[in-house]
């Protein structure tokens, strides 16, 4: 008897076997996944085996713990063709560890655009002087001799101007990251703030410098949202901080070219200075579009995406809701006074030490 009922089972398995082999030109070899859910919380995930995905497999209850009593569905299916199983599950090539010639192809030209970023917004600090009020100063070396603007005018440039629209942008740049195609979110805002530094080094008056910088900070908070959401996409785990690593340099490397335009200024001028930031970021533009990978996946579920935000209140909503956790209000509280700090260092650093040591300004870009 129990011989068989093996043999029947073995028959039966290869039967079903044969009848896919068979099928399977007609109709996709599909996996069924029962998927045990409470809410919309996923409790457990299980495949049974490759089935036929015809109409009335859709149609037809497959197992009897579908339904509860009260037909009210606890268990249910979700087919997937064994080609995008296999896909979403990724070879093993690409679920091994990412290399470090790869991990370099990608981060590098983020890394040029960050350089861009900080290199853009802190260069202002080092192209004004303060050290004179008897008119002896060079205009072609002082921006704020040459467009007559005082301490109090250039605390708004370097600061308020461009913070309040950066942190405006920042609300949001998060969640278009999220949904939309991040190589072009980088190229854009790049190109964006790089435009308005070549603005800067054009102006003839204070006004023209602050609508620069108000339009530098709002495309300056898009750069790394983008950056670090794609980085933990495309290396693997545990090569993750070694990446996030090399790409948080761009902070200190622009920072210090920042200091470094002070010998730019001195030679060449702060029109030109500003001229040689806007070249950089250009090609840092041009960098990104021939190396960076396409996200045009995200843009074709971004129709999607954008319809859903709509839905349940758009961007703003997305960025209220996380605001209104309390431990997210304490560590916002507390970056805020951080970055007020490190701002007001930063702001009147460069212009205080070239006011106190007005013959030592190559030797402090060089030290900074």
């Amino acid at each position: 008897g129990q011989d068989l009922t093996s043999l029947t089972m073995k028959t039966s398995a290869l039967a079903r076997v044969f009848i896919v082999a068979i099928a399977g030109c007609r109709f996709p070899l599909c996996v069924c996944f029962t998927v045990h859910r409470r809410g919309g919380e996923i409790l457990s995930l299980r495949a049974d085996g490759p089935t036929m995905l015809t109409s009335a497999t859709r149609r037809t209850p497959q197992h009897p713990h579908q339904l509860t009593r009260r037909q009210r569905p606890i268990f249910h299916h979700e087919y997937r063709s064994l080609e995008s199983k296999l896909r979403a599950q990724g070879s093993p090539e690409e679920t091994g560890s990412t290399r470090t010639g790869e991990i370099l192809y990608l981060v590098l030209p983020l890394l040029l655009v960050y350089i861009s970023n900080q290199w853009s917004r802190y260069s202002i600090s080092y192209l004004v002087d303060f050290s004179s009020t008897d008119g002896a100063l060079n205009s072609y070396q002082a921006m704020n001799v040459d467009l007559q603007f005082d301490q109090s005018q250039y605390g708004l440039l370097a600061s308020t101007a461009f913070t309040i629209l950066f942190a405006l942008s920042s609300l949001l740049a998060g969640s278009l990251a999220d949904k939309y195609d991040r190589k072009l979110l980088t190229m854009g805002s790049c190109g964006v703030w790089t435009m308005a530094t070549l603005a800067q080094s054009q102006a003839n008056t204070f006004n023209d410098v602050l609508v620069a910088r108000i339009i530098m900070g709002g495309a300056c908070a898009f750069a790394v949202p983008a950056a670090y959401t794609l980085i933990s996409e495309k290396v693997s785990e545990d090569k993750l901080a070694l990446a996030n690593s090399f790409y948080g340099s761009g902070v200190y490397v622009g920072g210090a070219l920042a200091s470094l335009s002070l010998l730019l200024d001195n030679n060449f001028g702060w029109r030109i200075t500003l001229e040689t930031i806007a070249g950089f970021g250009f090609v840092s533009v041009m960098v990104a579009g021939l190396v960076l990978p396409s996200d045009s996946l995200r843009m074709i579920n971004g129709a999607g995406s954008e319809e859903k935000s709509k839905q349940e209140g758009g961007l703003f909503s997305d960025a209220s809701d996380i605001l209104s956790i309390p431990r997210v209000q304490f560590i916002y509280l507390a970056s805020f006074v951080r970055f007020c700090s490190g701002l007001l260092i930063g702001v009147w650093a460069a212009p205080y030490y070239k006011q106190a040591f007005p013959d030592s300004s190559a030797e402090y870009a060089l030290i900074n």
